[in-house]
């Protein structure tokens, strides 16, 4: 009978191990099921509001960037000749002067290089009629006509020259282009809208003459400004 009974004892002790890891076990997989069933409702609402969001994306239209329209530069001579600059990126670009050089100058009347300098523009202009232009802009104070008159025909020049009176924009986007500040006489040679060379203060002719060369023997190729 004690035999009976301690078999019958043990039999019942492995049944219920058996039965209470089984239980363990299917806790365990609803837990798991539970966390699928979470993490599915996460993504599911991740992508319900990347829908909502692509919607709205669709119901508002993207604004196109308008284009920045170049400036344009309008000045007159002081002999009356109006003359349009229009600045590009690299450059500038001269719409009554197409397929030549630009000499553009900056300087003063008071100015004793500037004045020296004159010899030296009006030999290259001489040198390159057909194919070069200068324009001289005015910046040390007001010339007002009567003077000018007199200043161009004391030292013979003869390229335009534009006053300082409405030439402010110009000389700001000079300064601002290349850092240009204010030191006279300041030149710039342009090709195709583009600026070649830069001289600050004076400079000689055999310069200006080698790098206008150079770059007619170079087919006008794109130089950096010195």
């Amino acid at each position: 009978m004690q035999k009976r009974e301690l078999i019958r004892g043990t039999l019942l002790s492995i049944s219920l191990l058996f039965t209470i890891g089984c239980s363990t076990k299917m806790e365990n997989k609803k837990v798991v099921n539970q966390k699928k069933t979470e993490c599915f409702k996460e993504i599911k609402g991740c992508q319900q509001k990347r829908v909502s969001l692509e919607s709205l994306l669709k119901q508002k239209p993207i604004k196109k960037l308008k284009k920045v329209e170049p400036k344009i530069f309008k000045l007159k001579t002081v002999g009356g000749r109006r003359i349009d600059i229009i600045e590009k990126k690299k450059g500038f670009i001269f719409p009554q002067f197409p397929n030549k050089v630009v000499v553009l100058e900056f300087f003063g009347k008071d100015c004793h290089h500037c004045i020296q300098e004159i010899a030296t523009l009006n030999r290259l202009y001489k040198k390159y009629t057909n194919q070069l232009e200068i324009i001289s802009i005015q910046v040390d104070g007001q010339m007002g006509k009567s003077f000018a008159k007199k200043f161009i025909n004391k030292h013979q020049i003869k390229y335009p020259i534009i006053d300082e009176n409405g030439s402010e924009d110009l000389q700001y986007s000079v300064r601002d282009k290349y850092e240009w500040r204010g030191v006279l006489p300041y030149m710039l040679v342009i090709n195709r809208g583009v600026t070649e060379f830069s001289y600050l203060g004076k400079v000689d002719y055999k310069r200006i003459y080698n790098d206008i060369r150079l770059m007619k023997r170079d087919n006008f190729l794109v130089r950096r400004v010195k």
